[in-house]
């Protein structure tokens, strides 16, 4: 029946039995790609429960540019975190004990991120290796107290404010997230919360360069250097709501081909 013999009735059903049909063939799609995608990636009958593009065992996925721009920002952010940039009035207190204990949730990073090396088979450190053979949650555990005892005001209990608290998230959220981008590589798990986190830093960054370089220059550097992390971290999130919008219309101009090639092959 052509379109011209259509009832106004059946006219009107036309887009909404259009709109059923591509959420059929949007299902049908995906799993065809999955398999295109296992085939490509040497998946076999072996290992059916591996998701399409997750890798093989002792294989890394590849990190997008938004992932890898985020652990740029991470590290830019430890960096800056280490410097007094929220604590230039007591500079000496800062860069004294205050740095003693931002080298203490530092170190208490470093560990997690073996740890999380030593879980996944990674080259990592023989004593991590050998804690993490004890337990998963062993070298996990005793990185948070390790952190813990740096961020509680114990060795730097001098300095008052926020400053310290603010100084040593940055440092928290920094080794926290480069953990998290690394095990993305083996997971394929990210959560969007990290690079949203590092709103703190940039705005914090931003409203301390004024009043932070006209106390000290060591201060106002750190500020920059945080902001500039901050806002990069941020930027990465912008990129990665781009890729999946991108990501999203591939996906529908895939279905409408599909559908094309549905309809030609009824007519035939």
């Amino acid at each position: 029946m052509n379109e011209s013999d259509m009832t106004p009735l059946e006219a009107d059903d036309l887009e909404p039995l259009e709109a059923h049909e591509e959420l059929e063939e949007l299902e049908e799609l995906e799993p065809a790609e999955a398999e295109g995608t296992g085939a490509a990636s040497g998946e076999t009958e072996s290992d059916p429960r591996r998701r399409s593009g997750q890798p093989a065992p002792g294989e890394k996925r590849e990190l997008h540019p938004a992932q890898i721009h985020v652990r740029k920002a991470a590290m830019i952010v430890a960096a800056g975190s280490m410097l007094p940039w929220m604590t230039g009035q007591a500079e000496d207190l800062a860069m004294g004990p205050g740095f003693a204990a931002k080298a203490l949730v530092l170190a208490a990073a470093w560990l997690h991120f073996e740890g999380a090396k030593a879980r996944h088979d990674e080259p990592a450190m023989g004593f991590v290796k050998s804690l993490a053979g004890i337990h998963k949650l062993a070298v996990p555990v005793l990185a948070a107290v390790i952190a813990l005892l740096g961020v509680l005001p114990l060795i730097d209990s001098e300095i008052g404010g926020a400053g310290p608290w603010a100084e040593k998230f940055g440092l928290v959220l920094a080794g926290f997230t480069m953990v998290h981008v690394y095990e993305y590589q083996f997971t394929g798990k990210f959560n969007p919360v990290f690079p949203l986190m590092f709103l703190g830093p940039a705005v914090g960054g931003l409203v301390a360069i004024i009043g932070t370089f006209s106390v000290n220059v060591l201060g106002g550097i750190g500020a920059v250097i945080v902001a500039a992390g901050g806002c990069m971290a941020c930027y990465a999130m912008y990129e990665a709501m781009k890729e999946a919008k991108e990501e999203g219309e591939r996906k529908k101009a895939l279905a409408r081909e599909a559908r094309k090639v549905a309809r030609a092959s009824r007519k035939g």
